[in-house]
């Protein structure tokens, strides 16, 4: 059985409605005690945003990015991480016209510190 925390109060989903697009519409059920945690819980969450100059918005995106790196899906790069990833592969591709080492010009630096 699980314990219930007496000061946290009480929420639970009453009612779920699927949308022909794949959204949903929640409602939920939650005690006076709860819905007056989350106020608080709202509410500082504004302040500290305000206090450190940040966008409500950068705090959620930062959420997602989390959840996102937590879950280890695979998801398919960007254009411009493709590019980069072309350009520093091209870059550790070159070799040293001397040596034939690993190079990102002509010269390795081994090969200039020899000569």
């Amino acid at each position: 059985m699980t314990q219930h925390n007496k000061d946290a109060g009480i929420i639970g989903v009453e009612e779920v409605k699927e949308h022909e697009d794949g959204s949903a519409t929640y409602q939920f059920y939650m005690d006076e005690k709860c819905r007056n945690l989350l106020q608080e819980e709202g509410l500082k969450l504004v302040l500290y945003c305000a206090a450190a100059k940040l966008d409500i918005q950068v705090v959620y995106d930062f959420i997602e990015d989390h959840i996102r790196y937590m879950s280890d899906e695979i998801r398919p790069m960007t254009d411009e991480e493709r590019q980069r990833s072309k350009e520093k592969e091209k870059a550790n591709s070159m070799q040293c016209v001397s040596c034939g080492g690993p190079s990102s010009s002509d010269f390795c630096s081994f090969c200039l510190e020899e000569e």
